[in-house]
Protein backbone atom coordinates (compact mmCIF):
# COMPACT_ATOMS: atom_id res chain seq x y z
CA UNK A 1 0.00 0.00 0.00
CA UNK A 2 1.24 3.49 -0.78
CA UNK A 3 2.18 5.66 2.15
CA UNK A 4 -0.32 8.22 3.33
CA UNK A 5 0.57 11.83 2.57
CA UNK A 6 1.47 14.08 5.48
CA UNK A 7 2.24 17.70 6.20
CA UNK A 8 5.06 18.43 8.62
CA UNK A 9 5.73 21.67 10.52
CA UNK A 10 8.44 22.65 12.98
CA UNK A 11 7.74 25.39 15.51
CA UNK A 12 9.97 28.43 15.83
CA UNK A 13 11.33 30.19 18.90
CA UNK A 14 12.60 33.52 20.13
CA UNK A 15 14.28 35.21 23.08
CA UNK A 16 15.77 38.53 24.10
CA UNK A 17 19.57 38.70 23.90
CA UNK A 18 21.16 37.22 27.03
CA UNK A 19 24.66 36.35 25.85
CA UNK A 20 23.92 32.65 25.45
CA UNK A 21 23.88 30.81 22.10
CA UNK A 22 20.72 29.17 20.82
CA UNK A 23 22.12 25.74 21.75
CA UNK A 24 22.21 26.80 25.43
CA UNK A 25 18.74 28.33 25.46
CA UNK A 26 16.68 25.21 26.27
CA UNK A 27 14.82 25.52 22.98
CA UNK A 28 12.41 22.59 22.50
CA UNK A 29 10.62 22.96 19.16
CA UNK A 30 7.56 20.90 18.32
CA UNK A 31 7.44 18.71 15.23
CA UNK A 32 3.83 18.27 14.07
CA UNK A 33 2.68 15.71 11.53
CA UNK A 34 -0.80 16.01 9.99
CA UNK A 35 -2.55 13.71 7.56
CA UNK A 36 -4.25 14.78 4.32
CA UNK A 37 -7.41 15.70 6.23
CA UNK A 38 -5.54 17.99 8.61
CA UNK A 39 -5.76 15.61 11.54
CA UNK A 40 -2.75 15.56 13.85
CA UNK A 41 -0.82 12.32 13.50
CA UNK A 42 1.89 13.28 15.96
CA UNK A 43 3.21 16.14 18.08
CA UNK A 44 6.82 15.51 18.99
CA UNK A 45 8.70 17.79 21.38
CA UNK A 46 12.34 17.84 20.38
CA UNK A 47 15.44 18.19 22.51
CA UNK A 48 18.69 19.85 21.44
CA UNK A 49 20.18 16.55 20.24
CA UNK A 50 17.31 16.04 17.77
CA UNK A 51 17.76 19.18 15.68
CA UNK A 52 20.59 21.28 14.28
CA UNK A 53 21.19 25.04 14.39
CA UNK A 54 22.86 26.60 11.40
CA UNK A 55 25.69 28.88 12.52
CA UNK A 56 24.71 28.60 16.18
CA UNK A 57 25.41 31.88 17.95
CA UNK A 58 24.43 34.26 20.74
CA UNK A 59 24.14 37.51 18.78
CA UNK A 60 20.93 39.19 17.70
CA UNK A 61 19.65 37.62 14.51
CA UNK A 62 17.67 34.73 13.05
CA UNK A 63 19.01 31.18 13.11
CA UNK A 64 17.85 28.29 10.93
CA UNK A 65 16.59 25.13 12.66
CA UNK A 66 16.27 21.73 10.96
CA UNK A 67 15.92 18.10 11.98
CA UNK A 68 19.10 16.07 12.19
CA UNK A 69 19.44 12.82 10.29
CA UNK A 70 18.96 10.60 13.32
CA UNK A 71 15.66 12.28 14.16
CA UNK A 72 14.44 12.05 10.58
CA UNK A 73 15.19 8.32 10.54
CA UNK A 74 13.52 7.86 13.93
CA UNK A 75 10.31 9.56 12.77
CA UNK A 76 10.27 7.49 9.57
CA UNK A 77 10.63 4.30 11.60
CA UNK A 78 7.90 5.35 14.06
CA UNK A 79 5.39 6.25 11.32
CA UNK A 80 6.04 3.82 8.44
CA UNK A 81 2.54 4.24 6.97
CA UNK A 82 3.10 7.94 6.31
CA UNK A 83 5.17 9.72 3.70
CA UNK A 84 7.78 11.70 5.64
CA UNK A 85 10.11 12.61 2.80
CA UNK A 86 9.58 16.34 3.43
CA UNK A 87 11.31 16.07 6.81
CA UNK A 88 14.72 16.42 5.16
CA UNK A 89 13.91 19.93 3.94
CA UNK A 90 11.80 21.00 6.93
CA UNK A 91 13.02 24.20 8.59
CA UNK A 92 12.06 26.74 11.21
CA UNK A 93 13.80 29.67 12.87
CA UNK A 94 15.00 30.86 16.25
CA UNK A 95 15.25 34.62 16.62
CA UNK A 96 17.29 36.58 19.16
CA UNK A 97 16.05 40.14 19.60
CA UNK A 98 17.83 43.17 21.03
CA UNK A 99 17.90 43.70 24.77
CA UNK A 100 16.27 46.98 25.77
CA UNK A 101 18.68 49.01 27.87
CA UNK A 102 19.14 52.69 28.56
CA UNK A 103 21.86 55.35 28.48
CA UNK A 104 22.76 58.34 30.61
CA UNK A 105 24.85 61.36 29.69
CA UNK A 106 26.62 63.50 32.29
CA UNK A 107 26.33 67.26 32.26
CA UNK A 108 28.71 70.05 33.16
CA UNK A 109 29.06 73.68 34.15
CA UNK A 110 31.52 76.55 34.32
CA UNK A 111 31.73 80.19 35.33
CA UNK A 112 31.45 82.63 32.44
CA UNK A 113 34.84 83.06 30.76
CA UNK A 114 33.93 84.37 27.34
CA UNK A 115 34.45 81.00 25.64
CA UNK A 116 31.72 78.93 24.04
CA UNK A 117 31.02 75.44 25.34
CA UNK A 118 32.62 73.92 22.25
CA UNK A 119 35.84 75.74 23.19
CA UNK A 120 35.71 74.58 26.82
CA UNK A 121 37.15 71.04 26.57
CA UNK A 122 33.88 69.55 27.82
CA UNK A 123 34.08 65.74 27.93
CA UNK A 124 30.81 64.22 29.11
CA UNK A 125 30.52 60.59 30.16
CA UNK A 126 28.04 58.32 28.41
CA UNK A 127 26.97 55.29 30.45
CA UNK A 128 25.36 52.31 28.70
CA UNK A 129 23.13 50.20 30.95
CA UNK A 130 21.50 46.84 30.24
CA UNK A 131 17.97 45.70 31.12
CA UNK A 132 19.12 44.45 34.54
CA UNK A 133 20.69 47.77 35.46
CA UNK A 134 24.26 46.60 34.92
CA UNK A 135 26.76 48.91 33.26
CA UNK A 136 27.80 47.62 29.84
CA UNK A 137 30.26 50.44 29.16
CA UNK A 138 31.23 53.96 30.18
CA UNK A 139 32.51 56.12 27.34
CA UNK A 140 34.16 59.51 27.67
CA UNK A 141 33.12 61.71 24.78
CA UNK A 142 34.99 64.49 23.01
CA UNK A 143 33.83 67.30 20.77
CA UNK A 144 32.18 65.90 17.65
CA UNK A 145 30.66 63.00 19.56
CA UNK A 146 27.98 65.22 21.05
CA UNK A 147 26.02 68.31 20.04
CA UNK A 148 25.21 71.49 21.97
CA UNK A 149 21.96 73.31 21.36
CA UNK A 150 22.72 76.90 20.28
CA UNK A 151 26.37 76.65 21.34
CA UNK A 152 27.42 79.94 22.91
CA UNK A 153 29.57 81.64 25.55
CA UNK A 154 26.62 83.40 27.18
CA UNK A 155 25.36 82.67 30.68
CA UNK A 156 22.60 80.06 30.52
CA UNK A 157 21.77 76.36 30.29
CA UNK A 158 22.36 74.37 27.11
CA UNK A 159 21.09 70.94 26.05
CA UNK A 160 23.71 68.30 25.21
CA UNK A 161 22.86 65.30 23.03
CA UNK A 162 24.76 62.57 21.22
CA UNK A 163 25.67 63.35 17.64
CA UNK A 164 24.10 61.28 14.88
CA UNK A 165 27.49 59.84 13.97
CA UNK A 166 28.13 58.82 17.59
CA UNK A 167 24.73 57.13 17.84
CA UNK A 168 25.50 55.20 14.66
CA UNK A 169 28.94 54.20 15.94
CA UNK A 170 27.65 52.94 19.30
CA UNK A 171 24.76 51.09 17.66
CA UNK A 172 27.25 49.32 15.40
CA UNK A 173 29.57 48.59 18.32
CA UNK A 174 26.85 47.14 20.54
CA UNK A 175 24.44 45.48 18.07
CA UNK A 176 22.78 43.31 20.72
CA UNK A 177 21.34 46.25 22.66
CA UNK A 178 18.95 49.12 22.18
CA UNK A 179 20.22 51.79 24.57
CA UNK A 180 17.65 54.43 23.52
CA UNK A 181 20.55 56.69 22.57
CA UNK A 182 18.28 59.31 21.02
CA UNK A 183 16.85 59.92 24.49
CA UNK A 184 20.23 60.53 26.16
CA UNK A 185 20.42 64.23 27.08
CA UNK A 186 22.27 66.35 29.60
CA UNK A 187 22.78 70.03 30.35
CA UNK A 188 25.77 72.36 30.42
CA UNK A 189 25.36 75.51 32.47
CA UNK A 190 27.38 78.71 32.26
CA UNK A 191 26.98 80.78 35.41
CA UNK A 192 27.61 84.45 35.92
CA UNK A 193 31.14 85.29 37.03
CA UNK A 194 29.63 86.92 40.10
CA UNK A 195 28.42 83.52 41.28
CA UNK A 196 31.91 82.06 41.53
CA UNK A 197 30.46 78.77 40.43
CA UNK A 198 33.75 77.10 39.54
CA UNK A 199 34.30 74.55 36.79
CA UNK A 200 32.38 71.36 37.41
CA UNK A 201 32.37 69.24 34.30
CA UNK A 202 31.01 66.10 35.90
CA UNK A 203 32.43 64.05 33.07
CA UNK A 204 34.44 61.62 35.14
CA UNK A 205 37.46 59.83 33.78
CA UNK A 206 35.97 56.37 33.33
CA UNK A 207 36.11 54.90 29.90
CA UNK A 208 35.92 51.60 28.08
CA UNK A 209 34.69 49.39 30.90
CA UNK A 210 32.83 46.04 30.55
CA UNK A 211 32.01 44.97 27.02
CA UNK A 212 28.98 42.72 27.46
CA UNK A 213 27.61 41.78 24.10
CA UNK A 214 29.47 44.47 22.23
CA UNK A 215 32.69 45.00 20.37
CA UNK A 216 35.83 46.66 21.61
CA UNK A 217 35.44 50.17 22.98
CA UNK A 218 37.71 51.69 20.36
CA UNK A 219 35.02 54.29 19.87
CA UNK A 220 35.80 56.41 22.91
CA UNK A 221 38.52 58.96 23.62
CA UNK A 222 41.05 58.14 26.28
CA UNK A 223 41.78 61.74 27.21
CA UNK A 224 41.42 61.98 30.97
CA UNK A 225 41.66 65.76 31.25
CA UNK A 226 38.20 66.96 32.25
CA UNK A 227 39.24 70.32 33.64
CA UNK A 228 38.16 73.44 31.92
CA UNK A 229 40.66 76.24 31.70
CA UNK A 230 38.65 79.31 32.45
Amino acid sequence: NPQKSTTATLSSGTKVYDGKPVSESNFKPTLTLKDASGNVVANITLSSNQYTIKNDGSNVGTYQISLNKDEINAVKAAYPLYDTTTLASLQSTYTITKQQGKSTLSGGSKTYDGKSISESNFKPTLTLIDASGNTVATLQLSEGQYTISSDSSAVGTYIVRLSASEIAAITAQYPNYDFALNNATATYTITSSGNHGGDKHGGGDNHGSDNNGGNNDDNNNNDNDNNDNS
